[in-house]
């Protein structure tokens, strides 16, 4: 009866790991069967894609003479699994809300938790399989015989992972019972996500450094007594440092179990019940814009929306930033003030790139729903309530892209006229990019959405995503460089008054367009 009930419960809860992966899924046909082995069958993938793409990387070094190595590799894929987990927790248990819909249901409680970490254990495995392969390596590499050190090594891995997910798990169970966490549940949710998914990136990156670069560092103490089990697993080292590692598992999980799980199902029961919050002043001079403003900003707060919106946008700009000033060889300090005009046209150019399709203004008129027919009704100007809208965003943005700018200018030595106008770019770019999705979002209104992933995947989804990156990655590095080349060859007196003349001209063209769109716009 507990084994048919938890089998049955690990399936509903697979659900929830990814919503954007089962309702992908669930397009494609796929329901029942089908369904759980299609989700299945994706962590299979993920797993594999993992393992073969640094498997290679790991039989290149020996990590039993490289303790610094072997520290370095096993924290940062420690910190991959610790950011994969946060999300994984996140949905299953915070997302998903449903421990209260089990209560007047003949499940057994333990069955619920242990269907639940078993779909998140599940979740993060793929991304831990290359610490397994790394533990394996060294044991061979030690002069165990293979199977020898194949069976230590996957000892000491199952005690590792296990570790690994209780800190995890109560770390995040803790955090989110604190009344800070509670009073500002939407927000944390996408601050978390954003740390782990920027943890991730940057471990992912480290991990591609030279190798030399990973031995500069030293051994990390805690994790170096690992390699001590591989190494010498029979040794009073060893033998010490996996008792106190089981030692610290089953004090986790009495923590878990007489603590923190039985204050999670209290919160969730009462995750329905109304707050109870300060009354607020009122605002006697507010007026209807201000009134509106409040309204569009409450529609952000969001992080499903906030989180996808990062994760296509600002994420991979971070990523190439990180790439670049990684190994601390990438300056442009040698660029004088002449190629001002040169970092004009970059910062459009990474506008356009990071407002693309998958940015929050290419779905801010759709998140209004059933309230924009609402709002039409209202005796206001609704096209000066979409303006609103729009400088809002744009207003946003323009603050987030001018302090990602600045940062980018000053670790990059660059000279102060070049960073205004690689800000200046950027501030012109967000305005014309933002048109653009703003304009795409009204022709392809979608009010009756259930997810906000549906809204994204419009028009192409990020298939027209993936097209627009790489297209102005391409477009735009080629004209810079052709700008930048002319002002070697020539005076700065000549080319940068001809390139002026092209981008107001190009700029005009595109603001009459759009300002022509909105103008002969028809409301009704």
């Amino acid at each position: 009866m507990f084994s048919s009930q938890l089998w049955q419960l690990i399936k509903v809860q697979l659900l929830y790991v990814n919503p954007q992966n089962t309702k992908k899924a669930r397009d494609n046909g796929k329901t029942g069967r089908q369904l759980f082995q299609a989700l299945i069958q994706q962590y299979i993938i993920v797993g594999v894609i993992f393992t073969v793409m640094f498997g290679f990387l790991l039989l290149t070094i020996n990590f039993a003479h490289h303790p610094a190595m072997f520290t370095s590799m096993v924290g940062l894929f420690s910190i991959i699994g610790l950011s994969q987990s946060v999300n994984t927790i996140n949905n299953v248990f915070f997302e998903s809300k449903d421990l209260k819909d089990y209560l007047p249901l003949p499940f057994n409680q333990w069955a619920i938790y242990l269907a639940k970490f078993s779909v998140i254990a599940m979740t993060i495995l793929p991304t831990a399989l290359p610490v397994w392969l790394l533990f394996m390596i060294t044991g061979v590499q030690s002069g165990h015989p293979i199977p020898f050190g194949f069976t230590v090594g996957t000892l000491l891995f199952v005690v590792y992972y296990i570790l690994l997910f209780l800190v995890c798990t109560i770390v995040v169970f803790s955090f989110a019972q604190t009344k800070f966490f509670q009073r500002h549940e939407k927000m944390m949710t996408f601050v978390l996500n954003v740390v782990s998914m920027l943890a991730m990136g940057v471990a992912i990156l480290v991990i591609n450094t030279t190798n030399d670069q990973l031995g500069m560092a030293g051994a990390i103490p805690g994790l170096l007594q690992m390699q001590q089990i591989l190494i010498n697993p029979l040794g009073k080292t060893s033998l010490i440092t996996m008792a106190v590692m089981v030692i610290g598992i089953i004090c986790l999980i009495l923590v878990m179990q007489k603590w923190l799980l039985p204050r999670m199902l209290v919160i969730d029961a009462s995750a329905g019940k109304p707050v109870r919050r300060k009354p607020r002043r009122p605002h006697h001079n507010g007026g209807m814009d201000r009134q509106f403003i409040r309204y569009n900003l409450g529609l952000l707060k969001n992080p499903t929306l906030l989180t996808q919106s990062f994760s296509m946008t600002m994420f991979p700009l971070f990523f190439i930033f990180v790439s670049l000033f990684l190994n601390g060889g990438f300056s442009l300090a040698n660029l004088t003030a002449k190629y001002a005009g040169a970092m004009f046209v970059a910062g459009v150019g990474v506008s356009f790139m990071t407002i693309n399709t998958g940015s929050v203004i290419s779905v801010f008129i759709s998140l209004e729903r059933e309230n924009l027919s609402f709002i039409r009704s209202l005796p206001i100007d609704f096209k000066h309530y979409l303006s609103l809208k729009f400088k809002l965003i744009v207003g946003i943005q323009t603050i987030v892209l001018i302090i990602l700018a600045v940062v980018f200018g000053i670790f990059a030595k660059m000279v102060w006229l070049n960073i205004i106008g690689l800000v200046l770019g950027v501030v012109w770019g967000n305005i014309l990019s933002s048109a653009f999705c703003f304009t795409r979002d009204w022709q392809l209104l979608d009010l009756n959405w259930t997810n906000v992933t549906q809204l994204f995947n419009r028009g192409s989804g990020n298939f027209m995503i993936g097209i627009i990156m790489l297209g102005v990655l391409v477009a735009g590095g080629i004209v810079v460089g052709i700008y930048m080349g002319l002002l070697s060859s020539y005076p700065a007196l000549i080319i940068n008054p001809i390139a002026t003349v092209l981008v107001v001209v190009a700029s005009g063209l595109a603001v009459r367009h759009y300002l022509n769109y909105w103008r002969n716009m028809k409301i009704n």
